[in-house]
């Protein structure tokens, strides 16, 4: 299932509960989260020593900021059921080549470059823990499904290469936050969640600003 299409049946899903909430704690929400993704040991050239490289310049990032979608509905004061479509942090990796001219000048050329990028949609079952009126403590647990796209530099006979690596597969997703009652209609939370894609180890750290339907 394609991420829109995912995130448009999570919101029809979602209206639907919305329609037979009884009480106060019963309702539905939706929000957006600014994420922060670190990519653990994520290596861009498996195959690459320094070697390989000669006079050519390396330079590589391992995380970014990212951002999900998100809609929920929340059966009472301690269990929610939530949903999300997430563009993940791109990680990247230059390969250039520094050279100067006959004035002086330096100047630098890309000769090959790569990402690291993921789209994913998640289903998340969260719990909740109030604290006082305002502040809240969260736990999550659930399942994303990621659609990975990786670009490696390969070093292939005796040249160096970019080789296209696209994955996709499902990883548990795992979390701690706590959240803020900003008004009756309103709230921020602040996650801390591990998940895997493509093997890779991946840390988000996320700020999240919630509506309640």
């Amino acid at each position: 299932m394609k991420p829109l299409t995912y995130l448009l049946f999570l919101i029809v899903s979602v209206f639907s509960l919305n329609s037979y909430a009884k009480n106060h704690n019963q309702f539905a929400y939706y929000g957006l989260s600014l994420q922060q993704q670190k990519f653990k040991s994520l290596d861009f050239k498996p195959s690459v020593v320094d070697e390989n490289l000669g006079e050519y310049k390396w330079k590589s990032s391992d995380s970014g900021f990212g951002a999900r979608v998100l809609v929920g509905f929340q059966f009472n004061r301690f269990v929610a059921i939530e949903g999300g479509v997430s563009r993940f942090a791109v990680a990247d990796f230059k390969v250039t080549e520094q050279s100067t001219d006959s004035k002086g000048k330096k100047t630098s050329t890309t000769k090959h470059k790569g990402e690291f990028e993921t789209l994913a949609a998640d289903l998340r079952l969260v719990g909740t823990l109030p604290i006082n009126d305002k502040l809240f403590l969260k736990a999550q647990v659930g399942v994303v499904g990621w659609d990975n796209k990786m670009e490696q530099l390969i070093y292939q006979d005796s040249a160096l290469a970019t080789q296209k690596v696209d994955d996709r597969g499902t990883s548990v997703v795992s979390g701690l936050g706590i959240g803020y009652g900003i008004s009756k209609s309103m709230a921020l939370t602040l996650d801390y969640e591990k998940t895997e894609i493509a093997e890779i180890k991946t840390d988000t750290l996320s700020v999240s600003l919630l509506f309640r339907f």
